[in-house]
């Protein structure tokens, strides 16, 4: 059967989202990998990277699969009218699908959560579904086959990286966060769940990609690479028998010293850090459960270790007084000509639903 994988285009007006990055879509590449391994025919048609003006070629499928986001919720619907005018069948998946199911009511499937599960019945038993599928968690992601990367049919993705030259495509090898900034949707989207490739996996992958694409790192594009320090270490050294460079997301208090230190021996270049302030105040206000020491003790260790730093922070809370700010400008001032080599500042925002993207 002809499967037609999408993702949504980035909206006109953004919201104070950046949306700059364009890296492969490893969600709808997993999918597509699997759909071929049972014999179906895939394109992956990527409009976040390519624009809301781009189309396929074709209207013929068996199954249109989109993936939504909220911020893209509008293209999403556009999407689905343009393919049930055409007589397709179409699903939705990705994080707007898990949280605002009832949105897409026009869609035949909306699947929450991990469409792996139940891609294939889908697309072959279709009478057997709901509307509404609850998809159960993939208890065993190593039993995930690699991402077909040949999936990604442009050239225009992303594979520089701030914190060294060279080619770095990203990989996913963890999903979800056990922690509860009361910010971050994560949660709501995952539960408070952390489920993790084995570290061998992902070495044995990283090395298909050297191998395969000559690339000369990993950017780790999850949402906490190092909530296993071990885990971390150890494909870090992996990495490291390889020459392979490689950064990720982490938080304060998932490193410490010794770990930094091992990790900057072994490949790491740079950590992606949200530390959203320098006021404890703030910290505590956003159930961030760490400290403003805690995070100059990391950023010091970070120099120590020759690892760069990008630090995350929000400002504008309503209640962020002039002191709270200034905690953050002189926690700023004190690491960024040091490890803190970039600074993104992320103006508050509280968006409980979907409607403002529809505007």
């Amino acid at each position: 059967m002809k499967v037609l994988l999408l993702t949504s285009a980035e909206p006109r007006q953004r919201y104070g989202f950046s949306m700059i990055e364009k890296r492969f879509p490893l969600g709808l590449g997993m999918l597509g990998t699997i759909l071929q391994e049972e014999g179906h025919e895939v394109v992956l048609h990527d409009r976040f990277l390519l624009g809301a003006a781009s189309y396929p070629p074709e209207d013929d499928w068996d199954l249109v699969g989109i993936y939504s986001n909220t911020p893209c919720v509008k293209d999403t619907l556009h999407l689905i009218d343009h393919y049930k005018a055409r007589g397709c069948r179409v699903a939705v998946g990705g994080p707007h699908a898990s949280l605002f199911p009832e949105s897409l009511s026009k869609a035949d499937i909306v699947c929450q959560g991990e469409g792996e599960v139940v891609i294939v019945d889908i697309l072959e038993y279709p009478e057997d579904f709901n509307h509404v599928i609850t998809c159960p968690r993939v208890q065993d992601l190593d039993a995930l086959p690699m991402v077909d990367y040949n999936l990604f049919t442009s050239d225009k993705y992303q594979t520089d990286m701030l914190f060294a030259p060279g080619k770095f495509y990203n990989m996913c090898t963890s999903r979800g966060c056990p922690y509860g900034c009361s910010f971050c949707d994560v949660k709501r989207i995952w539960g408070r769940t952390y489920k993790a490739q084995s570290s061998a996996r992902v070495v044995e992958e990283a090395g298909y990609l050297q191998d395969d694409y000559d690339i000369d790192g990993i950017y780790f594009r999850e949402d906490n690479f190092t909530v296993k320090p071990l885990r971390a270490v150890e494909i870090a050294k992996g990495l490291a028998d390889r020459g392979m460079f490689w950064a990720c997301e982490s938080r304060v208090d998932t490193v410490d010293q010794p770990t930094l230190a091992t990790l900057g021996a072994n490949g790491c270049v740079g950590l992606y850090i949200g530390i959203e302030s320098g006021s404890q105040r703030m910290l505590d206000l956003y159930n961030k459960q760490i400290t403003v020491q805690q995070v100059d003790n990391v950023l010091t260790w970070c120099w120590d270790s020759g690892i760069q730093v990008m630090g995350s922070f929000i400002t504008d809370h309503p209640e962020e007084t002039h002191e709270d700010k200034q905690a953050t400008t002189d926690l700023i001032a004190k690491h960024r000509n040091r490890a803190l080599v970039k600074v993104n500042l992320n103006k508050w925002r509280n968006f409980d639903a979907y409607e403002k993207f529809l505007s």
